[in-house]
């Protein structure tokens, strides 16, 4: 994407614009009062790539004053170095583990976003994240095949599992949490135990099959296994039989599965479609396309009433990445509600991660930017005000950092002070 087509569009949007003015952000010689919202939102565009537009609607939407520079809305923006590729939440929905291709992993306080740690450790992009279900263990995997064990919350590293695979696709952990299952780029899906990551078993795919995706049955004792041919196959667990009853939802690749949280559905993504069955019955509830074009986010609310969507490819009328979240009724695949995520760049939405009692919902996008929002209402989450003062650095600032303020300098204030 060229930026300046990128621009054209954001100066379209701004004239177009018939909201009041309201002091936001800047301070400097020619606006020693501040400056409207419009004018910060134009004046963005020649910022530093550190501050996104999705910075801009995230002051937008603040709860604070906005009659006075010394009121505005500070920012903390959740990022990494690299494409944020995977999230998970911890059981109790108070850790958010983040997966980059910067081959770290960061552990985030939820709902306030604040930096706990970082581990390192990985050699190439992390690809898939899961967490046990009593929160005590994280699993992680990197796309060249190394598998780490963490403790949480602390974060130390436990074991590490090399050798097993070529290139790692995702991985799960059974509800019950007693198997690993790790799928990939090779003919087999390997099973290890928990919580000691010893090797149990392997599922080998036919030959005429080539694994996608995979997801475990709330009672864990099966796995469904999605294939690049449209079908889905599924096995016993722990044991790694064929079963019978494969499923042919699609004549494209199986991108997405998951089950519904109390087991009696399962949600198939596919290139352009998805498909609702129950389940183990397979017997078909819905099917739904519209603003579907390579799903590569699908996941059941916790009362198992909506899906929550994204997808990679989709253009919006302006020719940009369709960067919405969908949240879908089930099984007829209503929009009830969607949520625009704004970036400064081409970017897409990689992974989507939902707290447990469905309060939170969070983003991981390749503009390396973790993204949170309020569940209802779809607001985006923002940390409170905590400085009167007009910060004198130009640049976001992270978790752990200490700007300087000096309420006679100018600059953009970001948080924490």
């Amino acid at each position: 994407m060229k930026k300046e087509k990128h621009n054209d569009r954001l100066k379209d949007q701004l004239s177009e614009s018939e909201e009041n003015p309201e002091v936001y952000v800047f301070k400097s010689e020619e606006a020693p009062n501040g400056i409207t919202r419009r004018e910060f939102l134009a004046r963005s565009l020649a910022m530093p790539a550190a501050i996104s537009l999705g910075a801009a609607a995230a002051l937008a939407s603040s709860g604070c004053k906005k009659d006075t520079l010394s009121d505005f809305k500070s920012l903390h923006l959740m990022q990494h170095q690299g494409s944020v590729n995977c999230l998970a939440i911890s059981p109790d929905g108070t850790i958010l583990a983040s997966g980059s291709s910067d081959k770290t992993i960061k552990l985030w306080e939820l709902p306030a976003g604040r930096l706990l740690n970082t581990l390192e450790g990985h050699s190439s992009d992390i690809v898939s994240l899961a967490i046990n279900p009593n929160g005590t263990l994280l699993v992680s995997a990197e796309r060249n095949g190394k598998i780490k064990f963490w403790n949480l919350p602390g974060g130390s590293l436990v074991k590490t599992i090399s050798g097993e695979f070529s290139n790692i696709y995702n991985l799960g952990v059974s509800p019950d949490g007693q198997v690993l299952i790790v799928g990939g780029h090779q003919p087999s899906i390997k099973i290890f135990s928990m919580p000691d990551g010893n090797y149990m078993n392997f599922i080998e795919m036919p030959a005429s099959n080539t694994y996608s995706c995979l997801a475990i049955s709330k009672d864990s004792q099966q796995i469904a296994v999605g294939t690049d041919e449209g079908k889905i196959l599924f096995y016993s667990l722990p044991g790694g039989e064929l079963l019978t009853g494969s499923m042919n939802p699609s004549t494209s690749k199986i991108l997405e599965l998951t089950f519904s949280p109390d087991g009696k559905m399962i949600a198939v993504g596919s290139l352009y479609h998805i498909n609702i069955y129950q389940f183990p019955e397979t017997t078909g509830l819905g099917s739904f396309e519209g603003n579907l074009n390579d799903i590569n986010s699908l996941i059941f609310s916790p009362d198992g009433s909506t899906v929550y969507t994204t997808n990679r490819r989709d253009l919006d009328h302006y020719g940009f990445p369709d960067m919405k979240i969908r949240i879908r009724n089930v099984p007829d695949g209503a929009v009830s509600k969607v949520i625009q995520v704004y970036s400064e760049f081409e970017s897409f939405i990689n992974d989507l991660a939902l707290s447990p009692d469905g309060t939170i919902l969070a983003a991981g996008l390749d503009d390396k930017t973790i993204r949170l929002w309020s569940l209802p209402s779809g607001n985006a989450i923002t940390t409170p005000c905590t400085c009167d003062q007009v910060c004198t650095c130009d640049t976001v600032c992270s978790s752990v950092s200490v700007c300087t303020c000096d309420g006679n300098s100018g600059g953009t204030y970001w948080y924490p002070s």
